[in-house]
């Protein structure tokens, strides 16, 4: 009988290549951006470390199997709430004047790539 942890994990490696495919277009969706390049680096470098992206999992679960149309909308959906919860964690860091989680110190950048997404 396998732990939580262990289901946990077995999930994750089951959907990893869609948690891949969902960064991957929300890379894209930025380098298409007419930003500068200093927004540009620091969104991208966001999404590097954005953790378990539990809110894509959770979407792709649930969702469960559906259709590759079906699917290609599901990917870029998770993507969409992706990038609106990593704008929203920039933004917090302004609120608190937190330099610690995203290891920026100009907070006038930060306001604008946190608004830009």
């Amino acid at each position: 009988m396998s732990t939580v942890k262990e289901a946990l994990a077995d999930a994750y490696a089951w959907k990893s290549d869609d948690l891949g495919n969902i960064k991957a277009r929300m890379k894209a969706v930025i380098r298409a951006a007419d930003a500068h390049s200093d927004m540009n680096a620091l969104l991208i470098d966001s999404i590097d470390h954005s953790g378990k992206m539990l809110r894509p999992f959770l979407l792709l679960m649930v969702a469960g199997d559906c259709t590759d149309k079906q699917h290609d909308k599901l990917l870029w959906s998770a993507a969409a709430g992706e990038m609106l919860h990593i704008a929203s964690l920039l933004l917090d860091d302004i609120i608190d004047e937190a330099d610690i989680r995203r290891e920026v110190f100009n907070w006038s950048m930060l306001t604008l790539i946190g608004n830009r997404v």
